[in-house]
């Protein structure tokens, strides 16, 4: 089995118990917005920076810290990226600066990026509360649904109390009939 087979079932092995811990879907949706918050802040992602961000958010407001771990480091590479460039726009219109050039020297881009650290964070308190609502509206019925289809699976696995289930075809009597 590859390295990267292995890490993707150990993910959804994760989830799995995400799901499976929270039995509320406004607590699951909860712990996923703090992570996708996180994941969209311009914290650094050094250092374990999220991890405790995602941690410490989860505590403050009890919801599960498994999901919002997860969800902080699922949702970091797609958007991340994509989350700066808008953090850094949104941060030069409100501060009114011109949206940062790259150069093309090394000088020129460091020059660059130390101007829009400003910009970044500024933009960061606007976009990544903006992104951990969406996530907590999306998550929401996600997990409500997940949870009835559980339910409806363990009723048919359980059957009604008072009730006999159906003999299977090989528990049938199989004595030899006395008319004959």
């Amino acid at each position: 089995m590859s390295w990267i087979r292995r890490r993707i079932d150990r993910l959804r092995y994760l989830w799995r118990m995400a799901l499976e811990e929270a039995t509320d879907p406004a607590k699951f949706a909860l712990a996923v917005a703090v992570g996708t918050a996180v994941s969209a802040s311009p914290v650094p992602p050094v250092l374990g920076l999220r991890s405790f961000s995602a941690l410490g958010g989860a505590w403050l407001v009890r919801c599960s810290k498994l999901t919002a771990w997860l969800s902080c480091h699922l949702f970091v590479g797609p958007l991340w990226v994509a989350a700066a460039v808008i953090e850094v726009r949104i941060g030069s219109f409100i501060l009114r600066r011109p949206s940062p050039v790259w150069g093309v020297t090394a000088g020129d881009k460091i020059d660059a990026a130390r101007h829009a650290l400003l910009a970044w964070w500024v933009g960061g308190l606007l976009f990544a509360p903006l992104c951990g609502v969406v996530a907590y509206w999306i998550a929401k019925p996600i997990h409500a649904r997940y949870l009835a289809r559980r339910a409806r699976r363990r009723q048919i696995e359980q059957p009604i109390e008072g009730t006999l289930p159906a003999p299977q075809p090989d528990e049938v009597d199989r004595r030899p009939s006395t008319t004959g």
